[in-house]
């Protein structure tokens, strides 16, 4: 018998890290967006200071990570965020 409770409350505990880690790359993709385009924003209005350069490298080192640690399909979706703020500026 605590076999079976130590599995299901390793199982339950697993269960809890995923669900807190795909909550936070779905937040992380939509904080990413904005960030984003506020970084295209200031850049097309020439705006642009050292808080937007810092914000870039921390985006790109964030892309780097997402790719290193979760390959191409989660690094592509932030990728697509990029994209999609840049493109929005011209709507």
């Amino acid at each position: 018998m605590p076999n079976a409770w130590r599995s299901l409350t390793s199982n339950l505990r697993s269960l809890g890290n995923s669900f807190v880690e795909v909550v936070l790359h779905a937040s992380l993709w939509a904080l990413n967006f904005r960030l984003w385009f506020s970084f295209f924003h200031n850049a097309r209005n020439g705006w642009f200071g050292v808080g937007d350069v810092f914000v870039g490298f921390a985006l790109l080192l964030g892309l780097w990570l997402a790719y290193r640690r979760h390959g191409l399909a989660y690094a592509g979706a932030l990728l697509g965020a990029m994209l999609a703020a840049y493109l929005q500026l011209f709507r």
